[in-house]
């Protein structure tokens, strides 16, 4: 940048000298200068880009060539035939709506209800699965009662030593 300078001021000056005319002013050369700067700081900026660019380029079609980084490639492979069941799956579901007599929006509707159906049902064994850990919580909590002294009317021995107190 700064040699792109130097040789800017000096082409300037070249350029003045040559027409006969006077140098440029100190307020022309740091215009010129500075025009100069900002010209050589974009252009530096669209060549690391550009190279950026083509450097990500090559290394996608490497990888789509299994030169680089064969895992990447057999990602890529498997993800494309992905895509390609998807289609094919896709025009199988437009085809079989066709042949049934139903269009997009009937088939939205239809996979609204049962979205909201499969919700519900996931809602309704979510409670009778809480039920059932109550009715467990439950049931742990009277069986640890019934194994706790006084539990079946047997008196503790605090409650022993308060009546021989009270008495």
């Amino acid at each position: 940048v700064a040699r792109l300078l130097d040789t800017r001021s000096k082409e300037i000056l070249c350029e003045a000298i040559l027409k006969g005319t006077a140098p440029p002013s100190d307020v022309e050369s740091r215009s010129a200068r500075d025009a100069a700067k900002r010209a050589a700081l974009e252009a530096e900026a669209a060549l690391e880009n550009t190279t950026r660019r083509w450097t990500e380029m090559r290394t996608n079609l490497d990888n789509h060539r299994d030169i680089i980084n064969p895992e990447a490639a057999a990602e890529a492979r498997e993800r494309n035939e992905k895509k390609a069941a998807l289609r094919v799956q896709a025009a199988e579901l437009r085809q079989t709506m066709e042949s049934h007599g139903l269009d997009r929006v009937q088939f939205g509707r239809i996979m609204d209800e049962n979205a909201a159906l499969d919700a519900e049902i996931g809602e309704l064994l979510r409670k009778l699965e809480r039920g059932e850990q109550k009715e467990d919580m439950y049931r742990r909590v009277f069986d640890s009662n019934a194994s706790l002294p006084g539990a079946n009317g047997e008196r503790t021995r605090a409650e022993t030593n308060e009546d021989v107190e009270m008495q």
